[in-house]
């Protein structure tokens, strides 16, 4: 293991039950691939990223290990809690060995997220300063009362 690494927690046991009833949008299939498998390809493509560590729930285990990831900077999966924050606490707690320097928190399900977003984010990591990325609203947006559109509203600080 490196020293003063750099580790992508990758966040993938939620049920995704606002998706579909029938399965976890991670383990959907978008152009032949999963969108968790995909997800980890992309990210472990990054070079500012030492190590990838799946979090996944103890359900999805057979599905995960489906996958048949293999790649030295893929750790071995964590398992998730009952919310997301236990998810995220027992995957910090597994990371305690490997002590890294900087380490990152993605949604498994934000498979588009440019390589250039997540370098950006490495790269402004400082001791005890945290980085949360953010782009722009660009869309339309509408204040809505009681069914109707009342006003537009301003996206100039909004991220």
């Amino acid at each position: 293991m490196k020293k003063n690494s750099t580790v992508l927690i990758l966040l993938g046991a939620g049920n995704g039950s606002r998706f579909s009833k029938l399965d976890a949008k991670q383990y959907a299939i978008i152009s032949g691939k999963s969108i968790f498998e995909e997800s980890i390809l992309s990210v472990l493509k990054n070079q500012n990223i030492n190590y990838v560590l799946p979090v996944i729930s103890e359900s999805h285990i057979t599905k995960y290990n489906s996958l048949k990831l293999a790649n030295p900077k893929l750790l071995p999966f964590v398992l998730g809690g009952k919310e997301r924050c236990h998810s995220v606490i027992n995957a910090l707690r597994s990371l305690k060995k490997l002590n890294p320097q900087k380490v990152l928190m993605h949604d498994c399900a934000r498979v588009c997220t440019p390589s250039k977003i997540i370098s950006n984010v490495v790269e402004s990591i400082t001791y005890g300063i945290g980085v949360v990325p953010s782009l722009p609203v660009v869309d339309s947006l509408k204040f809505v009362s009681d069914g109707f559109i009342k006003r537009d509203t301003q996206r100039d600080n909004l991220y």
